[in-house]
């Protein structure tokens, strides 16, 4: 009998150990430049610490870990963050770590992927179950005077008692004696919290809206250093991120697992809920275990994808697969969740890697003898589904 093997694309996220490979011309532009300097702000604790002429913190351990996976000489410099771009913009350095991507340094910079993501978090004391905004209702959150950002997270958030406070010392001071319920703070109070041996004081919740995406900056005239750096990025894996965290951070409630999205990935989860259309039952892939209620594999990878990523999702019911794809060419559906690519569906829909792969088998009837290749069914006449991409 012959199988016909067919596939569904959806992601799979996988860890890989393999070596960075680089281009020959990348190769030659780490040779012509033995050393590449970037510049930090010196008072960010602790992705830098600056002690003497050393400097250590977890951006000093990821550009470590660069050099030993590119082979190259990557090196820090920590000043007052004006006089670090000053000298980023002049030339003098090559580069910013840490920074952020924005319009104005758009005429003097390229930049790489986000290597690392910051969150402001809600902080509680860790016999508190606090899990949302809701559960702070009535309560007292702190948040440090002069800050705006903060003060942004929680203008729409109703019933909360706004205490300000000078410093993250005051803020844990105040927690821990019991006159706020929490605080907002962020990585540096993971950090203090560690070095002050402050054990009963969490993280309850992250705030999802006051993502930071950290990125490599990097001169306009060294397009190549981006392509180099990124994919250093993209082999550092989840085990190697894990030790990073561990050494500097308490993040027994840091979510490693996190998938990391850009601000315009994350507007987009959070403002479009996603249309899905399906037609007749096709088991086990494709179940209706009741009206307007669909289940089967694909179902239950598409909730998986939801869960992690946060996408929101409706379905709509059509009479047939024909009529599924038609929803996807007129734009009155966003996807389908069980659907081969084909050359011709390609025109009008983009496909996602495959997160099924399974055998389809030809069937015939009890007194034909075994098929042994597709020869044997020429001038044959075969049923198949209408428009199906077997």
């Amino acid at each position: 009998m012959i199988k016909i093997f067919f596939s569904f694309f959806i992601i799979f996220l996988y860890i890989t150990n393999a070596k960075v490979e680089l281009t020959l011309e990348e190769k030659a532009f780490i040779k012509a430049n033995p050393k590449i300097v970037l510049g930090l702000d010196k008072n960010w604790n602790p992705y830098i610490i600056k002690k003497g002429d050393l400097l250590e913190g977890l951006e000093v351990d990821y550009i470590n870990l660069i050099n030993k996976k590119l082979g190259t000489n990557i090196t820090l410099v920590a000043d007052e963050w004006e006089n670090i771009i000053f000298l980023a913009k002049s030339k003098q350095i090559d580069g910013l770590a840490l920074s952020s991507i924005s319009n104005d340094r758009k005429t003097y910079f390229d930049f790489s992927k986000t290597y690392l993501q910051s969150y402001k978090y809600i902080f509680t004391l860790s016999n508190k179950k606090v899990t949302s905004f809701k559960d702070l209702e009535n309560k007292k959150v702190a948040i440090q005077y002069m800050n705006n950002f903060e003060k942004y997270l929680l203008e729409d958030i109703k019933n909360i008692k706004t205490v300000y406070v000078k410093n993250k010392d005051e803020a844990h001071k105040l927690l821990l004696e019991g006159s706020i319920d929490a605080f907002i703070g962020d990585n540096v109070d993971r950090y203090l919290l560690k070095l002050k041996g402050i054990e009963n004081i969490q993280i309850a919740f992250d705030i999802k809206e006051s993502i930071f995406n950290a990125v490599y900056s990097i001169r306009k005239d060294w397009p190549i250093l981006v392509s180099i750096l990124n994919k250093a990025i993209d082999d550092i894996t989840l085990i190697e991120k894990r030790e990073l965290y561990k050494k500097w951070f308490n993040f027994e409630k840091l979510n490693l697992n996190r998938i990391i999205f850009s601000q315009e990935e994350l507007e987009f989860i959070k403002n479009k809920k996603v249309v899905i259309a399906s037609a007749t039952p096709w088991e086990p892939f494709h179940v209706e275990k009741q009206e307007g209620v669909q289940t089967g594999i694909s179902y239950d990878f598409w909730d998986l994808i939801k869960e992690k990523s946060g996408l929101k999702s409706i379905n709509i019911q059509v009479d047939t697969f024909t009529s599924v794809l038609n929803c996807i060419k007129d734009k009155t559906c966003d996807m389908a969740v069980a659907v081969g690519e084909t050359k011709d569906r390609k025109q009008y829909a983009l496909f996602l890697k495959s997160y099924a792969t399974f055998p389809i088998s030809i069937a015939t009837s009890k007194d034909i003898n075994h098929i042994s290749s597709i020869d044997s069914l020429k001038d044959r006449k075969i049923a198949v589904g209408e428009i199906y991409c077997t």
